[in-house]
């Protein structure tokens, strides 16, 4: 049985990028937003979504992350 985990965490707008690539690629995947509410601690807004994955679609997910990073720094 699959567990979930995560996949990377970061800026909203990285995040929803990775998703619509790994969607791409028919990976499962959705977002999950750590901000807490105002009146609660407040952790730093970049970090505060993560993408959530099944553990058997780890590897590939990871070469689409890296894949990524990889492009922006040719950019």
């Amino acid at each position: 049985m699959d567990t979930i985990v995560e996949l990377y965490s970061g800026d909203l707008w990285e995040c929803e990028i990775l998703k619509t690539l790994l969607d791409d690629r028919e990976i499962e995947c959705f977002l999950s937003n750590n901000m807490r509410a105002a009146y609660g601690p407040l952790g730093s807004i970049s970090q505060s979504v993560r993408i959530m994955i099944k553990d058997s679609d780890l590897i590939n997910a990871k070469e689409v992350v890296t894949e990524f990073f990889e492009n922006r720094k040719k950019t």
